[in-house]
């Protein structure tokens, strides 16, 4: 002033919100383990969900709300999701199945399934026999994928050649079985169980009762 006195303020300005890296743009599902980078000089508050933030590394699965503020009063906000779980699917606990299937895919953040590289609506049931790749996908990019096989087709047993009696004795009969997935082939001969190999001639006069199952549960006699 007039008299010499010397008023002396410091400040800053500051026109920069806070810049938070470790994300990116336009995402919000991650399913790996997540450290912000805080870029400000002059912050004033960092909160993690409403409480005070560290900057340690963010591990757990849940959503989250990450606010950086300055002491000029700029505000940056970033919100995320961590998922590192995948999907689960029930209702299906075996390799080969003989009947109708109804897989069950749960998941908080599911995105979305495929069969045999289809779309895959969740609840719609399988019942057609072949060979199935279920996949599940979540939101984070986590999938589960169950391989299964539906058979619900019994086993067929063919002679190949007529049962013909000549001089005495039977002609060798050899079983033809109809059936990709062979679990058990059983062989009875007079009420005994012989051992069996397929495509094995049956050559001694007797009685015979042939027994295939295969994988799925399926029998035919």
């Amino acid at each position: 002033d007039i008299a010499g006195n010397e008023v002396e303020k410091s400040f800053t300005i500051d026109k920069t919100a806070p810049i938070i890296n470790g994300f990116e743009t336009n995402k919000y599902y991650y399913n790996t383990t997540i450290k912000p980078e805080l870029i400000e000089a002059n912050i004033e508050s960092y909160t993690l969900n409403g409480e005070e933030y560290d900057g340690k590394e963010i591990t757990e699965d849940g959503h989250y709300v990450l606010v950086a503020t300055d002491k000029a009063g700029f505000t940056t906000t970033v919100k995320f999701a961590i998922d590192k779980t995948a999907p689960t699917i029930t209702g299906i606990d075996k390799d080969f199945i003989n009947k109708t299937v109804t897989p069950v895919i749960e998941d908080e953040n599911f995105a979305y399934a495929t069969i045999n590289k289809l779309p895959y609506i969740p609840g719609t049931p399988i019942f057609l026999y072949g060979k199935y790749e279920l996949v599940a996908y979540d939101k984070a990019g986590n999938s589960t994928t169950v391989k299964f096989t539906l058979d619900n087709i019994k086993p067929k047993v063919l002679l190949l050649d007529r049962l013909e009696y000549i001089s005495g004795k039977y002609l060798p009969i050899k079983p033809v079985i109809l059936e990709q997935y062979i679990d058990q082939i059983i062989v009875k001969k007079n009420g005994v169980v012989i051992p069996y190999e397929k495509g094995q001639e049956l050559t001694d006069d007797a009685t015979y009762e042939i027994t295939v199952i295969d994988k799925a549960g399926n029998t035919e006699t």
